[in-house]
């Protein structure tokens, strides 16, 4: 199990998503007959330098277009905070979708953070449990 945990956490730094309920964790999918798996290129990723801040990376991800919908958007900020391979900035999860409001994408993790499913470090970064 704990090799399979690896296996998994290694393709998501590579950008490829599993879905396990895609009609539920991919809400376009059922809509559109969407892909089954999500893939974000994200070829920049460094290392964490030896102090507790990061040093900033510059990330170079597919973007996806920005859902219409509230709902569809509170999942999209939350996805792409999953995929991110450590905390991140409300410009980082920005960089992953196309068209996108920076102020609603900060917004939307405090929304997250209010309701538990993320955390905000202390240092402003937000991060998945």
């Amino acid at each position: 199990m704990v090799d399979l945990n690896h296996e998994r956490a290694e393709e998501e730094s590579r950008g490829i998503i599993r879905w396990l309920r895609p009609d539920f964790q991919n809400p376009s999918h059922g809509k559109t007959g969407g892909a089954t798996q999500t893939t974000f290129a994200d070829e920049g990723k460094k290392a964490e330098s030896k102090s507790t801040k990061a040093a900033p990376t510059k990330i170079s991800v597919k973007k996806q277009p920005w859902p219409k919908g509230p709902t569809e958007r509170m999942v999209a900020v939350h996805t792409a905070l999953t995929q991110h391979a450590r905390p991140a900035e409300p410009k980082e999860v920005a960089a992953y979708y196309t068209r996108v409001n920076k102020s609603e994408i900060e917004s939307l993790l405090v929304t997250l953070v209010a309701v538990g499913s993320i955390r905000q470090l202390d240092d402003g970064r937000f991060t998945v449990r």
